[in-house]
């Protein structure tokens, strides 16, 4: 309710929105999503994000299963490792942050993120220690803070280039397909939960002691394995295709206030 304030433009800024937005062309969401897909440096970014949701939604859905399967306790032990990688998280978004001021350079802070999050994912393959998973959680939120901290950045270096080609701003399309393709991660997850579990004969609403071992092995795959599988693809895209480098990112930023856009 305090924020409601700050977010009333005033007349004059309304006006001008409307009729601007009553000029233009109206497009369909598919043919602004192609167009918008044809930009690179949007296509790999995108791809990267929904890998890295995939993670995250796989991850997140998982910890009930580790924590009553894998380590064999009660669900207040679910809070304390959440809790862990939001510590994580906290403590390193601001150091990362820094970080990027001081090397502007958005993809390489990106990237080591990247590494970072796909590294303290594999030892969940293995993990069934509450306290080593809590150390290891906390170490992961490093690489999910840094990851959080420079979405908005990459995504800003992204639309900067996009108004460049387009002498166009953008920013509600790109923001708009980025909560899209984030969604389908959902289904990723429930499809990656659903085979793995039917595969490995996982009992639904059965006690640990009436579970076959595969289905134990079967938590381990959905809570790790292909989450770091899905980071380590996200990685490997985003290093080799993403293109906006350092210095294309000041030249588009040069440009846009050459064109005052």
């Amino acid at each position: 309710m305090l924020s409601i304030p700050g977010c009333r433009e005033d007349q004059t800024t309304i006006d001008r929105y409307l009729d601007k937005h009553d000029a233009k062309e109206r497009i369909s969401f598919f043919k602004t999503l192609s167009m918008s897909l044809k930009q690179k440096s949007f296509l790999f970014f995108i791809i990267t994000y929904m890998l890295y949701r995939s993670l995250i939604i796989c991850f997140q859905a998982s910890i009930p299963f580790f924590v009553e399967y894998i380590l064999g306790e009660e669900e207040g032990i679910q809070t304390l490792l959440s809790a862990a990688f939001l510590v994580g998280a906290l403590i390193s978004s601001p150091l990362w942050a820094s970080i990027a001021r001081k090397t502007n350079n958005n993809k390489k802070i990106m990237l080591i993120n990247s590494i970072l999050m796909t590294v303290f994912t594999i030892p969940f393959i293995f993990l069934n220690s509450v306290w080593v998973a809590f150390i290891v959680l906390i170490l992961w939120g490093f690489g999910l803070g840094g990851f959080w901290t420079m979405l908005a950045p990459v995504l800003g270096d992204v639309i900067d280039e996009s108004v460049v080609n387009t002498q166009k701003r953008q920013e509600g399309i790109f923001n708009g397909f980025l909560q899209f393709f984030g969604r389908l991660a959902i289904l990723v997850q429930a499809i990656v939960f659903a085979t793995v579990q039917t595969i490995t004969g996982f009992r639904e609403g059965q006690p640990l002691s009436d579970q076959p071992g595969s289905a134990i092995w079967g938590v381990h795959v959905h809570f790790a394995l292909i989450p770091a599988i899905f980071m380590l693809l996200a990685t490997i895209i985003f290093w080799k295709y993403y293109d906006l480098t350092p210095d294309k990112v000041t030249f588009h930023q040069d440009k846009i206030l050459e064109l005052k856009l």
